[in-house]
């Protein structure tokens, strides 16, 4: 096995164990994200990001001070 591939395999192993976690919350999701771009940088795919649990779906207008 060529060591790139080496890199990805031990990459994979662990968003597959990041994955069951990164709904718990918003730092466990980018750290998930942040496997996901470390992959992509290696592959070239585009990278599958996971939702941050912590955002409210909801979001308020922004309003400019002044």
């Amino acid at each position: 096995m060529e060591n790139t591939e080496l890199v990805l395999s031990k990459i994979e192993d662990v968003i597959k164990i990041q994955e069951k976690s990164n709904s718990v919350s918003g730092y466990m999701a980018g750290l998930y994200n942040g496997l996901q771009i470390t992959k992509s940088i290696i592959t070239g795919e585009e990278p599958k990001f996971a939702d941050n649990p912590d955002v409210a779906e909801k979001k308020e207008p922004c309003v400019k001070a002044g």
